[in-house]
């Protein structure tokens, strides 16, 4: 499944970040927006003439079928622990990593 969360992307993180968050945004709105050259739309299946004839669709035909990760409310912590430390899942859950 295609994954994606609004919060996924920072609006303020610095453009020149090493870690360009941004990117996870931008390949969101390119699933939704740009054709992709091996699927056609609906019922433009078998059709050999599709090249430049605007019958291309995009991976992700809306932001509804984009998957959406479970609310960090209801995520299981035992999913996180051991493999992580349990004070450093309290603290980044709890928004107090320093």
């Amino acid at each position: 499944p295609m994954v994606y969360h609004d919060r996924y992307s920072c609006p303020d993180w610095p453009a020149r970040h090493t870690f360009p968050m941004a990117k996870f945004e931008e390949t969101a709105n390119s699933l939704l927006n740009d054709p992709d050259e091996f699927l056609l739309s609906e019922g433009e299946e078998g059709e050999e003439e599709n090249d430049d004839d605007g019958t291309r669709r995009p991976l992700v035909l809306s932001r509804e079928h984009f998957h959406r990760p479970l609310p960090a409310s209801t995520f299981p912590n035992s999913f996180l622990s051991p493999p992580l430390c349990p004070s450093f899942v309290r603290a980044f859950l709890s928004a107090s990593l320093s």
